[in-house]
């Protein structure tokens, strides 16, 4: 009997498949924003260094999970590629490889991040008070390095093969965890912003041994096991080709936070910083709803593209650019309506307030076109194109971003810091339209796709 999963990638409505596939993953991202939301919420009580603080610490732990989305983006794009070609075994093999070599990459990562911990932060702007209690935070943090990779690997690798709802469970269960964890660490114990970080790493170890069941008890569609990890140069070429990519745009993303909370810090010191941080615990609510449904548009596309058949691909892309864009442009009008007490919520300073409600402005607008980004660079993901989406990944933090942060706020001030995400979008935006647009006026995903039957 032919899999369930399989029919909702090859047969169901393209609508159907997306809507079903990202309400889990979008619930997850979802109550994942929360917990950070309200794990943010607790720091800020503590008061503006702790606030700072855990901002500062913000690139190292994005830095650090850029691997596991490198490892779990590349492993996604190329399992549901070899589904699509009904390469049931292979498909089996290259989700074994890539979660076994994340064990031992993630075990290396926590040894260099630990040793190399101050150095780092002085770099993204640490000094004083804020140095001292960012380490405490970040220790524990990179303490659970581990889980945090395999979480990540794990949840794109179930999300691949249709198992959204099992990657939401875990998801819920380990945030929900941590916010009960986090008074109590916090306030409770006083353990204080050192607390936050150790419920975290419980909560995400939680989390580990929920998806790591899923396949012990053989209940997923690929099979995970020592029998299957045959490591290959052409596994990890495949991998790589579209996990490269996802790396450079997480580092480039982390880099890029580390030189605003600087350009924060030298301005304001730790008043912009922490607004700065409250800031993208806002914003990154309506874009994990965005994720949510690129991660669901991502097998359905990389699935028909292995299969051949362009128009679901197509019907994929479209159907998951209007969900995004009305996503976030609703989350426009409801952040600038109540911004005022979005940021009441936190108990924020009333200058920490003010810097954040200004930053809003500019942040909101720049998550539509941030939205309509990541639509075209996870069409480029799942149809395993590196290139492409190396250029976009670089774009976005990278050769736009950097040169925007470093001159702009010199003219403008503070507006300037704010507004270098927006200014930086805008450019993508107009990159991702000259590269997106000539590809498929010029049905070159056609001839793709008959090389690929031709190949077998």
């Amino acid at each position: 009997m032919e899999d369930k999963r399989i029919i909702l990638f090859r047969d169901e409505k393209i609508s159907t498949a997306i809507n079903r596939l990202s309400l889990p993953a979008v619930v997850g991202l979802i109550v994942l924003a929360v917990y950070n939301f309200v794990d943010t919420m607790f720091v800020s009580w503590l008061g503006t260094a702790e606030a700072g603080a855990a901002t500062l610490v913000m690139p190292v732990m994005m830095t650090v999970q850029a691997f596991g989305a490198a490892a779990g983006h590349g492993s996604a794009s190329y399992v549901s590629r070899l589904l699509g070609m009904d390469r049931k075994k292979d498909a089996d093999k290259a989700a074994t490889v890539s979660i076994y070599s994340m064990v031992i990459v993630s075990l290396l990562i926590t040894i260099v991040a630990i040793v190399y911990m101050e150095p780092i932060l002085i770099f993204f702007g640490g000094e004083g008070e804020i140095l001292d209690l960012a380490k405490s935070y970040c220790l524990y943090i990179l303490l659970g390095t581990i889980f945090a990779l395999l979480n990540i690997t794990m949840n794109n690798l179930l999300r691949a093969e249709g198992s959204a709802v099992i990657s939401m469970t875990g998801m819920i269960i380990g945030s929900a965890l941590n916010i009960i964890l986090d008074p109590i660490f916090i306030f409770v114990l006083d353990l204080g912003i050192a607390g936050a970080a150790m419920a975290t790493t419980i909560s995400r170890a939680v989390t580990t041994s929920i998806l790591v069941s899923r396949y012990m008890a053989g209940k997923s569609l690929l099979h995970i096991g020592a029998r299957n990890f045959r490591p290959s140069l052409d596994i990890y070429r495949e991998i790589f080709r579209v996990g490269i990519p996802t790396l450079f745009r997480q580092l480039f993303a982390s880099i890029s936070f580390g030189l605003l909370s600087n350009a924060a810090f030298t301005y304001s010191g730790g008043t912009l910083l922490a607004a700065v941080g409250i800031l993208f615990r806002i914003v990154i609510m309506p874009m994990y709803v965005v994720f949510g449904i690129g991660q669901a548009f991502q097998p359905v596309a990389g699935y028909n593209y292995g299969a051949g058949n362009k128009e679901r691909v197509m019907g994929a892309f479209k159907y998951a650019m209007m969900l995004s864009s009305f996503v976030t442009i609703a989350s426009v009008l409801f952040m600038n309506i109540f911004s005022s007490q979005l940021f009441g919520i936190f108990r924020a300073a009333e200058d920490v307030a003010a810097y954040g409600i200004m930053g809003l402005k500019y942040y909101s607008i720049a998550m539509v076109l941030m939205s309509v980004n990541n639509t075209i660079a996870t069409f480029y993901q799942a149809l395993g194109k590196g290139r492409e989406s190396m250029v976009l990944s670089i774009a976005r933090q990278g050769f736009f971003f950097v040169p925007v942060i470093l001159i702009v706020p010199s003219l403008l001030g503070v507006h300037g810091i704010l507004a270098t995400q927006l200014i930086s979008d805008i450019l993508t935006l107009a990159l991702s339209a000259f590269m997106f647009v000539p590809y498929i006026l010029s049905n070159k995903i056609e001839t793709e796709m008959l090389a690929m039957e031709a190949r077998g």
